[in-house]
């Protein structure tokens, strides 16, 4: 998440994107990685799956819908 700097920030950059462009499928990639970044894995997943109804066969977006699945999962049982 480096490449974003503070990912409170940018989420909240990536969020006015969204807010300005609905169909900003990138935008709401990236405000999910933002939220991958902070362990909201529900925000997460949940951007993931609104930029899947915008593009259903993005790789990004699928590979990352899986990390957050993964990652969801793992806290839930106490893992790392």
């Amino acid at each position: 998440m480096e490449q974003f700097g503070n990912p409170m920030s940018a989420y909240q950059d990536f969020t006015t994107a969204i807010s300005l462009d609905k169909k900003n499928m990138v935008s709401y990639i990236s405000r999910g990685r933002c939220s991958l970044a902070k362990q909201d894995f529900t925000a997460a997943l949940q951007d993931f799956d609104q930029a899947l109804k915008i593009d259903p066969d993005n790789a990004d977006a699928l590979a990352f819908r899986k990390t957050g699945y993964g990652n969801q999962s793992a806290a839930s049982f106490g893992g790392p």
